[in-house]
This record gives structure tokens, sequence and C-alpha cells, in this order.
């Protein structure tokens, strides 16, 4: 598995207050180093940790500034721009943790508004290993689908479409269920490898609140 890395952002700020996109750049800049060229394409995404513990209030224009930028430069489309305008999308998976009650509210209001998810990590596996997601919870809009295949894949833990399908007892094909899972992986919400023919997904984490 590729080495996970993470920013702490309180250590960065003035008073635990995470304010405009001056600071915003400034942050993505330094996460942007770290992860530096990412993972290989064919090589397990990166796990990129936006560490918010201490953080006691974080801006609209911060949280676009930093946490949806780098989600476009992971491929994710958002607003309609294209993201390869960037250049080729880092194979990352970009995570929250430490989220207060307030900057969770402001992430999913923004987070709604695009009609974009991400993934908040609520507890890693033990011996506080960060290599691991234990429980997690989706941020973002509310979207039956999008939570229902999360849900699915989280049990299983890895599966193709069609076994998912199957798993489920779901009504939807085969199809609709490689599209779902495509879905989740053009957010970011799931891994991706091929097999053979056959495409199989996996989880980021072991159980979804």
């Amino acid at each position: 598995m590729t080495k996970t890395v993470s920013l702490q952002i309180n250590p960065l700020l003035n008073m635990g207050h995470a304010r405009g996109v001056q600071l915003g750049k400034l942050h993505l800049e330094k996460m942007l180093e770290i992860i530096g060229r990412g993972p290989h394409p064919d090589a397990p995404g990166q796990l990129v940790i936006w560490d918010f513990t201490g953080v006691e209030s974080a801006t609209f224009s911060y949280l676009k500034a930093t946490v949806l930028s780098l989600l476009r430069y992971s491929g994710v489309t958002i607003d309609g721009e294209d993201s390869r305008l960037l250049g080729p999308p880092l194979n990352i998976f970009p995570v929250l943790f430490g989220l207060n009650t307030e900057v969770r509210e402001e992430l999913d209001i923004l987070l709604a508004s695009r009609k974009i998810f991400s993934l908040e990590v609520i507890q890693f596996n033990k011996h506080n290993s960060t290599d691991n997601i234990s429980i997690g919870e989706i941020r973002g809009g509310e979207d039956k689908v999008v939570m229902e295949t999360v849900r699915a894949l989280s049990k299983a833990k890895s599966a193709t479409a069609s076994e998912l399908q199957k798993l489920s007892k779901s009504p939807a094909g085969v199809t609709a269920w490689n599209n779902r899972l495509a879905y989740l992986y053009m957010l970011r919400l799931a891994r991706r490898r091929k097999y053979e023919r056959q495409l199989i997904y996996e989880s980021l984490s072991s159980s979804i609140k």
C-alpha cells in the first residue's frame, strides 16, 4: 500500500481560524509539496489527509481553496471545470479528519452546493495507524444512490459490479452497478484496480456511518 500523507492545519494558523483564499492557497501548495508527483497511475492510490484537528472555524473561501482544489487535482470535475487543465490527475484519495461541528457544517454546505462528496475519517484502525480507516462518514449532499453504493462496497470491502449486485440484492442490474462504482471512483470515494478483464473496486473505509 502506498504510504499515507497528511497535513496538520492548526499549527499553520493564527488562533485556530482558517480564513481566506490566500491562506488556503498557501496550505494547498504545502500539501502538493508533500504529495509530490504522487503514486504511478497503475499503483494503489495514496490516501491524503486534511487534518483539521484543533481548527475552530474555516471559511468557504479557505475550504474551496484547499479541499475543493485538491479534489480537482485528483481528477474530480467541479462546477463543470475540466480538471485535466491542471495536468494529469494525481493518483490520490483526499479525506478529511478532525472536523468540529462548525467546520463540518461549512463543508457540507460547500460540497452539497457543488454536488460532490468527500470522506470524513471518524476513526482509524487500531494502533492509531493512518493507513486504514475503520469508520468513515460521507460529507456533502444527500444522494441515496451514492450512499447505498458506498455502504454496500464498505460491507464487501472489495468487489466487482457483478459481485456487489448479487450481494446487495438490489433490483438494479450489473450495468447500473458498474456505473455507480465508476462514479464513486470518479468522486475518489473508492479505489479501483484491474484484474484480467474485470474492474475490482475497494472501499476506503471498513464501515460507513
